[in-house]
């Protein structure tokens, strides 16, 4: 019989302090974080962060991207999935992650450090709480927080990005419709000045304070959303730790034995999860 999953809904409000207030960013400050957690014994097991990707947010979405009756219910993890910044219940546009990299250049810098500030945050809460180790799992946009968080929080259990959004210039170049960019450029914006402005929240301009052995990569070689080019630079930047690679898309991954062997290696190597054939079924 499957264990049932408990599921809590926590939010807080942010006392983040921007170097310039009078930018205001519209409900970045609410933060929902869905945490498969009994009551708040978090002591007892390791937590899983999961950071999904840009349009996520909701827990049918991020469900289905963590699968709580895998990493839950077979592992033996708590849970902890942040709501990003423009993201599910903090949407400002029609869909989930409208203005996170649709709007101002300066709007995603500054949701990009309140991400890094809530995720943080959340660290800390169940740090308090007992956790005795903690790792991060995230994938395309969660996958370049996972880069960023593995640049300022050293003590991670494990870090990996799956198919990671690592330079957001070059990806707006990439597919920011042709009539937009070529009018950025007449009146001035120009890519280069966007990458040093992105430069501040890039994980590519951080050195990874997560140990050598504790970071893993995956990407998809036939990825148009994020293009192998993006990942490897993460993985040349990160000296080259294990790398799987998936023969497939961008949303194809999930099922990809490679892929899935790497990320339970992950949790076993790093002492988060059981090792192969400890799991109870």
């Amino acid at each position: 019989m499957e264990r049932r999953i408990h599921v809590r809904r926590r939010n807080f409000l942010h006392a983040l302090q921007r170097l310039q207030p009078a930018l205001r960013l519209p409900r970045l400050g609410r933060l929902g974080a869905k945490t498969l957690d009994e009551a708040l014994h978090v002591g007892d097991l390791a937590i899983l962060i999961g950071l999904a990707g840009k349009q996520l947010g909701s827990p049918l979405l991020d469900f289905g991207l963590f699968d709580p009756r895998y990493f839950s219910s077979r592992l033996g993890l708590n849970l902890v999935y942040p709501v990003l910044p423009f993201h599910g219940k903090r949407k400002v546009g029609r869909r989930s992650g409208d203005g996170f990299l649709t709007g101002d250049i300066l709007d995603a810098v500054h949701a990009e450090a309140q991400a890094m500030w809530d995720i943080r945050r959340i660290l800390g809460w169940v740090r308090a709480q007992g956790a005795p180790s903690i790792g991060v799992y995230g994938v395309s946009l969660g996958g370049y927080q996972t880069a960023l968080l593995a640049a300022l929080e050293g003590d991670l259990a494990c870090a990996v990005p799956g198919i990671p959004l690592t330079d957001i210039a070059r990806a707006l170049w990439r597919h920011g419709p042709d009539l937009i960019i070529r009018h950025g450029e007449h009146v001035g914006v120009q890519r280069d000045e966007v990458s040093e402005v992105m430069s501040v929240i890039s994980p590519l301009s951080l050195t990874p304070r997560v140990a050598h052995e504790r970071r893993y990569i995956f990407g998809a070689v036939a990825d148009r959303l994020v293009p192998p080019d993006q990942v490897r630079d993460l993985w040349e930047h990160w000296d080259r730790p294990r790398i799987v690679w998936h023969s497939g898309a961008h949303v194809t991954f999930p099922r990809d034995q490679k892929v899935r062997r790497m990320v339970r290696d992950a949790l076993s190597e790093s002492g988060l999860a059981p090792r192969e054939g400890a799991v109870a079924t």
